[in-house]
């Protein structure tokens, strides 16, 4: 199995002047988390896409690299400062060399408890109808502290029906994980044409042709690390738990 990690963006609601995944929670970078977890499902091999931290990025990937023992692959887009499917895109080439059908993509500034990566590698089966299976949490207690004004909200009954931050009558938010086959670099080429080639637009396109579909994925911390506040969320999730 492969995994796309976007890294390019400029972390303007959380600049400490480094990239996002080169914050620190429970003693690994964000980046370096990823790395770890992903390689305990099965992950063999990583593109990081770059931007904005371009050369701070590639040298934490070498550094990480070689503290697991990881393929990383540091892939440069230069155009980070448009929407998020551009640094998907980028990833284009490396997945067809690799030769995998499937591939995981989320964000480097993404936070995922072990067990919910561990649970979702249980329902990986795709049909030969999707080309794009997105891991969802059932709003609720366990996940309070999520941004409403911030999530990106899923409308969906195994198939999305609907995805954005604005959308009414959802049931699921949006975790950031995704499970794609490489047919929707198709969809990429075809979509760029006349839409932004956002990830929502993505997912907007193939819900339409009833080719994008959920994973539930329920009752775990997960966080996207967008401000401050998030931050101190997830550090204090991983203090409470090595305290239990």
């Amino acid at each position: 199995m492969v995994c796309v990690i976007l890294a390019a963006g400029k972390n303007l609601r959380l600049n400490y002047g480094q990239p996002k995944s080169a914050l620190t929670v429970g003693g690994q970078s964000l980046m370096e988390r990823h790395i770890d977890q992903f390689q305990k499902i099965g992950v063999t091999d990583f593109a990081v896409i770059t931007g904005f931290h371009r050369p701070a990025l590639e040298e934490i990937c070498e550094e990480i690299g070689k503290k697991y023992d990881a393929n990383i692959t540091t892939i440069y887009n230069e155009k980070f400062e448009l929407e998020n499917g551009y640094s998907l895109y980028a990833a284009k080439e490396w997945v067809l060399e690799k030769g995998e059908d499937e591939f995981f993509f989320t964000m480097a500034d993404h936070y995922y408890e072990e067990d919910f990566l561990s649970d979702l590698k249980t329902k990986l089966i795709f049909d030969k109808g999707a080309f794009l299976k997105l891991a969802v949490d059932v709003p609720g207690e366990h996940n309070k502290h999520i941004d409403l004004d911030d999530v990106t909200k899923v409308d969906a009954e195994d198939y999305i029906n609907r995805i954005g931050k604005e959308i009414e009558g959802y049931n699921y938010y949006d975790t950031g994980l995704f499970y794609v086959k490489k047919d929707v670099f198709d969809v990429l080429d075809l979509i760029a044409t006349n839409q932004k080639l956002s990830i929502s637009n993505l997912v907007t396109h193939l819900s339409a042709e009833k080719k994008a579909r959920v994973i539930e994925v329920v009752g775990y911390y997960w966080n996207d690390i967008d401000t401050p506040e998030d931050f101190e969320s997830s550090q204090a999730h991983l203090a409470q738990r090595a305290s239990k």
